[in-house]
């Protein structure tokens, strides 16, 4: 996401998988049809340059409405998307779509259900400043990258001020619905007798 002259986010690449089989639908610059104040580099990974060489080459799409007829041509009302803090990515698409996983509402919740268990069987003892810096760290240990590398071995987002890549981002967000789908189905299976 960029960010517009008025200040509001603005689409600037649009990037889909398919959940299944991993098809990239989608990955492709978005030129917007609005005067832009920056593209956000260290987060979006897109340039001025990128994006008008994209444009002179004619290999990005039009407009957030060109993105948006784009993305419809594969998700309907019923098709279920995942993306990790996804109501930024529905924000700057101007778009509302109820069926929606949010691989960071998920591991909030599992953090959450973590913590309530934890706090019934600890003890209270006195927080030091150790444990306040640490309670930070875990909260930013929600980020797509902390929760690749934490739950998927991975490291993403590796271009540092070079920004990141949607695509990588999307597959991310995939891979942590799907261990953690795995990782439900595998509590409920009955152990296998010997």
């Amino acid at each position: 996401m960029g960010t517009a002259s008025d200040g509001e986010t603005e689409l600037i690449r649009l990037s889909a998988i398919d959940y299944f089989s991993g098809e990239i639908l989608i990955n492709s610059l978005v030129y917007p049809n609005v005067s832009m104040q920056h593209y956000n580099t260290r987060y979006s990974g897109v340039t001025r340059g990128d994006m008008e060489r994209a444009r002179r080459q004619m290999r990005c799409l039009f407009g957030r409405n060109a993105a948006r007829m784009a993305l419809w041509r594969f998700v309907g009302p019923d098709t279920i998307i995942i993306g990790h803090s996804a109501q930024n990515d529905f924000a700057s698409l101007r778009w509302i779509h109820h069926c929606v996983v949010d691989s960071f509402l998920v591991e909030a919740e599992e953090r959450k259900k973590g913590e309530t268990d934890a706090e019934n069987h600890k003890q209270q003892q006195p927080t030091n400043e150790k444990d306040r810096k640490e309670g930070k760290q875990d909260k930013q240990g929600l980020s797509l990258k902390a929760l690749a590398m934490r739950k998927l071995g991975r490291q993403i987002q590796t271009k540092g001020r070079k920004g990141h890549d949607s695509l990588e981002d999307a597959v991310t967000s995939r891979d942590l619905i799907y261990r953690h789908i795995e990782t439900l189905i595998t509590a409920v299976e009955p152990e296998a007798e010997t």
